[in-house]
C-alpha cells in the first residue's frame, strides 16, 4: 500500500522528535563529545543514518536540540513577556508605574519558577549550564532566542520599579534575581535535601514563588505581592 505524503511527513516528524528527545537526554547526561550518534539512534530506536538525513550530522542534531529548548521556553514564558512588553510600551500613569512593574516582575518570576520546577526541565537546564561554561554556537542560539529578551525585559522592569538604579545596577539586580530562581534547578539535590522535600508539587512550587516575590520586594524596596 502506497504511503500518502501526509503519512510520510507524520512519520518524519515522529522520527525527528524521537531523535531530539534522545539527544537531549544523552547530551545532558554525558556532554557532546562523549555521546555517539549510534548511542542516540539506539535510544531513539531508529537507524543511525537518519541523524544525517534529518540533521546533517551530530552537530546539526545538537543545534536542533537547542532550537527545541528555545521553542519550549518561548512557549512557557513568551505570553508573560508579551504582556509585559505591551505594558511597558503603553503610556500608563507614572504614579503607578512602579506598582505595575513590580506586579509584572512577580508574574514573570512565577512563570520562570514554574518552568524550572517542572521535572522535564532537568535535561535542557543541564545543557544550558554546560553551554554557560563552554559556549558554542548553541549558546548564541538560546541567548538570541530567549535569554536576551528575558534579561532586557527584567532589567527594564527593575528600572521602572526603582528609577534610582542606573543601568549597570539594574542588570546586576537581574542577575542576582535569576540566580535565586535557577538554584532550584541547578542545585536541585542539595536544595531538596536542605528543604527536606521529597518532590516538588503545587504546594512546594507556590512556596518557592512566594519566597522569590518577598526577596524581590526587599531588593527593590517595594511592598511584597506574595
Amino acid at each position: 500500500m502506497a504511503r500518502t505524503p501526509h503519512a510520510t511527513q507524520s512519520r518524519s516528524e515522529v522520527t525527528r522528535a524521537a531523535l531530539i528527545q534522545a539527544a537531549t537526554e544523552a547530551f545532558a547526561r554525558a556532554g557532546f563529545d562523549a555521546v555517539s550518534t549510534r548511542d542516540i539512534a539506539a535510544a531513539a530506536e531508529v537507524h543511525p543514518a537518519l541523524i544525517g538525513y534529518h540533521f546533517g550530522g551530530k552537530e546539526g542534531l545538537y543545534l536542533a536540540v537547542f532550537e527545541h529548548i528555545a521553542a519550549t521556553v518561548e512557549q512557557r514564558i513568551g505570553p508573560a513577556l508579551d504582556q509585559i512588553e505591551q505594558m511597558l510600551a503603553s503610556r500608563g500613569g507614572k504614579n503607578d508605574a512602579a506598582v505595575r512593574a513590580m506586579a509584572s516582575l512577580g508574574k514573570l518570576c512565577d512563570a520562570m519558577v514554574a518552568m524550572l520546577a517542572d521535572p522535564g526541565s532537568g535535561p535542557w537546564a543541564a545543557l544550558i549550564m554546560r553551554e554557560q561554561q563552554a559556549p558554542t554556537a548553541a549558546f548564541d542560539l538560546v541567548y538570541e532566542r530567549f535569554m536576551r529578551r528575558v534579561l532586557a525585559t527584567m532589567t527594564q522592569l527593575v528600572r521602572t520599579a526603582d528609577p534610582t538604579r542606573d543601568a549597570l545596577e539594574a542588570r546586576l539586580t537581574v542577575v542576582a534575581l535569576l540566580g535565586q530562581m535557577v538554584v532550584f534547578r541547578v542545585a536541585r539535590a542539595g536544595v531538596m535535601r536542605h528543604l527536606e522535600w521529597r518532590s516538588v508539587g503545587p504546594e512546594e512550587q507556590a512556596q518557592m514563588q512566594a519566597m522569590i516575590r518577598r526577596h524581590l520586594a526587599a531588593i527593590l524596596g517595594q511592598p511584597s505581592t506574595a
